[in-house]
């Protein structure tokens, strides 16, 4: 529930549509800083692919993303994209747009996306996070997401907390997820970092632990115990061009399996 989010079924078929919990992330090359303009629009363009196992069945799940983003400095930015997903032969499409904007101490976030003939995607999404400074480079944030599925509603509730690093930075967050259409509940906590190595390179990793974190309608009182580990290396090719590459690594009990890899691209206008 703290990525790419989706929900079982019931049974095999169920099972295997279940929502991949990719924390996407990425590999950028040498190059030199930033571009000097306070404004900027960047276009992203990304895929992953995932080789899942639930039990005895394998497949090969395929996302794929594009993003066109605003950003003026020091004030916000506002994004506007598509997602899709194929999984055992299913595809699902979404539209998404989102924005923050920075007020003094405090920054507010929404989202909102659809995908109104969505299978395993979500149906509708519709996302509010609150983030205020704390104490020197330390943010706190306050966030809740609603989703809506084919056959689930569920209700996030995301507090956490991230440090900012002269080069780099530190986040802790947990998910808290109610499902009101089976009564369960899923509890979820995320550490991730990232590191400037270089003026072209950043590192960044982090692990996720909790209970249904793929799929939180699976069978009240049933042991879902889930963790999922995910690295990444950002590298700069030119001051508008860089790539990313991530992996990721995720169980779920009793037999969710899965290892993905990622490629993005982002073009600076």
């Amino acid at each position: 529930m703290i990525g790419r989010d989706g929900h079982g079924r019931g049974g095999a078929a169920g099972t295997a549509r279940r929502a991949s919990c990719t924390l996407a992330a990425i590999l950028v090359l040498l190059c030199p800083a930033s571009l000097p303009s306070q404004e900027r629009w960047t276009l992203d363009l990304g895929t992953e692919v995932a080789d899942t196992s639930i039990g005895s069945s394998r497949q090969r799940w395929w996302s794929g993303r594009a993003q066109l983003a605003y950003r003026r400095e020091g004030v916000g930015a506002g994004f506007l994209g598509s997602e899709t997903q194929a999984r055992d032969g299913d595809t699902d499409v979404t539209v998404f747009a989102s924005g923050y904007r920075h007020l003094g101490d405090w920054t507010v976030y929404g989202k909102l996306s659809v995908g109104p003939e969505a299978d395993f995607l979500h149906r509708y999404w519709v996302e509010g996070e609150a983030s205020r400074r704390l104490v020197g480079t330390l943010v706190g944030h306050l966030g809740y997401r609603f989703l809506e599925f084919r056959a689930a509603t569920r209700h996030l509730f995301m507090p956490g907390a991230t440090l900012y690093l002269a080069k780099g930075e530190l986040e802790a967050r947990a998910f808290l997820v109610q499902d009101d259409d089976l009564g369960a509940r899923g509890r979820t906590l995320l550490l991730r970092g990232t590191w400037d190595v270089h003026p072209r390179v950043s590192l960044g990793a982090g692990v996720a632990l909790g209970t249904r974190i793929f799929d939180v309608s699976s069978i009240a009182g049933a042991n879902a115990d889930a963790w999922t580990a995910f690295g990444n290396v950002r590298v700069r090719l030119t001051p508008r061009d860089r790539i990313e590459l991530s992996v990721s690594v995720s169980h779920e009990n009793p037999s969710f399996d899965q290892r993905a890899i990622g490629l993005a691209y982002r073009r600076t206008f």
